[in-house]
């Protein structure tokens, strides 16, 4: 008759909140503005956890840079890579200086597309990105601290059970 624990997931959009406030902050990658005005998403499906990470970014751009555009585009791919390099292409034609690759494989088209044209990039590790030079953030999840934090609460009895429990910079 005891709930088990529902899930425990990252919040991630509190990463893209720092993302997005950095992405605020920093001049172009070419040094020609001194802030950047435009940035945009490369996104593979729209779904809830893509709608969060999106969210948590405008939050962190609109605390830095108000006026900043945003931009989101689906490829609703997550493997061709081809499909994102084509969205970030439109997407630096049209003026962005921050490309975030959100479509798991696909992303590195997109963070190729970026580099190659001298636009900062924002990935995740689990997609594969790493901070390079090009790139401006790239989160990074620590599994093995999920996992240990689990178990402490558990062991501790205070493991919300029955609910989903999120970690996130709180």
């Amino acid at each position: 008759g005891v709930p088990n624990a529902a899930a425990i997931r990252f919040s991630d959009e509190d990463a893209f909140y720092l993302a997005g406030y950095g992405s605020g902050l920093v001049p172009t990658m070419d040094g020609s503005k001194r802030h950047v005005d435009a940035v945009s998403v490369v996104a593979g499906e729209p779904t809830r956890d893509t709608a969060r990470l999106i969210a948590g970014l405008k939050r962190g751009l609109r605390a830095t840079r108000p006026d900043v555009k945003v931009r989101v585009d689906y490829s609703r791919e997550l493997e061709d890579v081809t499909a994102c390099e084509n969205l970030a292409n439109r997407q630096i034609d049209d003026g962005s200086d921050v490309v975030v690759a959100l479509a798991g494989r696909c992303s590195h088209g997109a963070l190729a597309v970026a580099r190659f044209r001298g636009v900062w990039g924002v990935g995740a590790a689990e997609d594969g990105i790493d901070l390079t030079d090009d790139v401006l953030f790239a989160s990074e999840k620590e599994w093995s601290r999920a996992t240990l934090t689990a178990i402490e609460r558990l062991q501790l009895g205070t493991l919300a059970m029955g609910q989903d429990t999120v970690l996130g910079f709180e």
